[in-house]
């Protein structure tokens, strides 16, 4: 998914507004997107300035994750993708108490192997490592 950037005296800024779970992210980074406990993703197209305000001129991508739900489960997914990159992403859920229910979700990527050469010291270059923790109590 890409979004097309603004530069401006404040920094990037994008046209298209995050929301998670009602909260607006200013800056979304990859490792937010790659978390598994999506329920759905809402998409909404064109100028949203009157609902969401200014950082909506573009429109809004609203994420709305799972609700912890009290029965225990858990959902594993284990990746090994181009130029040595790996990566795991655990979500799990569960209910603590008879009225208290907690899902945690975690992921952790390295990309081993750069996409480029630096050509004065022969080393790899833009190699990447994320690591992401949410979790929500209800």
């Amino acid at each position: 998914m890409w979004l097309a950037p603004r530069i401006s005296q404040r920094g990037l800024r994008t046209r298209v507004a995050f929301y998670v779970d009602g909260v607006y992210i200013k800056a979304p980074y990859a490792g937010l997107l790659g978390l598994n406990n999506a329920d759905r993703i809402e998409v909404l197209r064109g100028s949203q300035g009157v609902s969401f305000g200014r950082n909506a001129t573009g429109g809004l991508i609203r994420i709305v994750t799972k609700d912890p739900a009290y029965e225990p489960s858990i959902d594993v997914d284990i990746s090994l993708r181009s130029f040595g990159a790996f990566s795991t992403s655990v979500y799990a859920t569960g209910g603590l108490t008879s009225k208290v229910a907690i899902s945690i979700t975690a992921l952790s990527s390295v990309q081993q192997n750069g996409y480029g050469t630096n050509l004065l010291t022969g080393r790899d270059i833009e190699k990447t490592t994320e690591r992401a923790v949410r979790a929500e109590l209800r």
